[in-house]
């Protein structure tokens, strides 16, 4: 396709991905275009309008920059309030720079605003512009552009019959997982970086692949973005960076609020697709076995690349992964084995109960 269809089919991607995802890709689009450093999601508690927050290194200034993302339809225009209370989150973040990105247009009051308060716009036909000078969302073939779906694929979980292999967990340790997301939180964002923290904090040894399992179940939990993948050490290597959720998740894990992190934990994991389903025939049934729980998890996930013929075996695995959140889960309480180690999954029965106070110490 040319140049204009190309643009096209990258509005209409942006489009159809939620506004959570749209922040992300806006990120994506910061960290190819600008060099910064400190470039993240902003917590969505607390975040007073900033979507992302960027500090732009310069040879003769630094600049703390602020980002409002707004994925809106064609129709919906920025408007001179929208825009007001953005200026005034830059105000109060004390941000010295601002660009407010949307994939629809700006109303004329809202242009006139944003000029005097020295506030750089991107509409969508402008976003579509720097996406395509940036090879992000098409790449170019032999004849003009194609859509690059290993680009879009970062934003998509499938969810309409089967759910991707990718997106039912494989690691279930809680304490790992949170070294991994602090971890993140700190910039190490390739498995090579997070690697050497895993072994540090527990004291044990780890794969180096091990990192990029914990870091795809939070991205399954919705905790974690998968970015594009980038050079290290010549090899590309998969980026992963917080989502907002999981930036306001390992804050809340920082100031000691660990009633209000498991409070964002156990959300994320009512709301990731195979729990939800798993939750959702519990309820209906009242108490499940563990081996219901598998042939559930093996029923409703596509096995992937490497995992054919031996699906079996890999969805007991991840069985022991949904297991293991649920287990967090106030709603559910398990029942072990009548014998063998009470930690023993196999053979346990789990039990649907109304929502209550757990004890997550």
């Amino acid at each position: 396709m040319q140049a204009s269809a190309a643009k096209d089919d990258i509005l209409d991607h942006a489009l159809s991905i939620s506004p959570g995802q749209f922040e992300q890709l806006c990120r994506i689009l910061i960290k190819r275009s600008e060099p910064t450093r400190e470039l993240e999601l902003t917590p969505r508690s607390g975040d007073a309008g900033i979507d992302v927050h960027a500090v732009i290194d310069r040879d003769l200034f630094q600049a703390r920059l602020g980002v409002q993302a707004k994925r809106n339809s064609g129709g919906n225009t920025v408007s001179s309030d929208t825009m007001r209370t953005f200026k005034g989150s830059l105000r109060e973040g004390d941000y010295h720079v601002g660009t407010f990105i949307t994939t629809s247009s700006f109303s004329n009051p809202a242009l006139e605003s944003a000029e005097k308060g020295y506030i750089q716009l991107i509409n969508g036909d402008r976003l579509a512009d720097i996406m395509l000078q940036s090879d992000l969302g098409v790449v170019e073939d032999g004849e003009g552009y194609a859509t690059d779906w290993d680009f879009w694929e970062l934003f998509e979980i499938e969810r309409d019959d089967l759910i991707r292999s990718d997106a039912v967990p494989q690691a279930d340790n809680l304490d790992v997982l949170n070294i991994v997301l602090r971890a993140l939180h700190e910039g190490r964002t390739v498995k090579p970086e997070i690697h050497p923290v895993m072994e540090t904090e527990t004291g044990r040894s780890w794969k180096e692949r091990q990192a990029d399992y914990y870091a795809a179940a939070g991205w399954a939990l919705g905790l974690v973005h998968k970015d594009t993948s980038d050079d290290y050490d010549g090899r590309k290597r998969q980026e992963w960076t917080l989502s907002r959720t999981g930036a306001e998740y390992v804050e809340l894990l920082k100031m000691g609020h660990k009633e209000g992190a498991m409070e964002v934990l156990c959300e994320c994991i009512r709301n990731m697709e195979i729990s939800s389903r798993a939750l959702s025939k519990l309820e209906e049934q009242g108490t499940m076995t563990h081996e219901e729980l598998e042939d559930l998890v093996f029923e409703n996930t596509l096995p992937d690349e490497y995992d054919r013929g031996l699906g079996r075996q890999t969805s007991d695995r991840r069985t022991k992964s949904i297991a293991r959140y649920m287990e967090i889960l106030p709603e559910v309480l398990r029942h072990p084995p009548s014998s063998g180690a009470s930690h023993h999954l196999k053979g346990s029965t789990y039990e649907y109960r109304e929502k209550g106070i757990t004890d997550w110490s």
